[in-house]
């Protein structure tokens, strides 16, 4: 989880989008060479009179929607 207090939802986008680019950049060393990673990212904003957890859910719920169209993208909460 990173938090991005005071961030617009465009800045947010952009910074997943860099996080999941330099991770897609790495490989783990494996027996037979090197395997590549992805990263599927979940963005929410928390509202003024909303709790952290529903916030953290609406995350959760936006990264398994990035997992189930394709993996390796980040998707904004809706």
């Amino acid at each position: 989880m990173i938090a991005l207090p005071g961030c617009n939802e465009l800045r947010a986008r952009t910074t997943a989008e860099r996080v999941r680019a330099c991770v897609a950049e790495q490989y783990v060393p494996v027996r037979e060479g090197a395997a590549g990673t992805t990263a599927s990212i979940g963005i929410s904003s928390i509202g003024p009179e909303e709790s952290h957890t529903a916030a953290i859910a609406r995350a959760d719920a936006a990264m398994y929607d990035s997992k189930r169209s394709g993996r390796n993208r980040a998707s904004a909460a809706a």
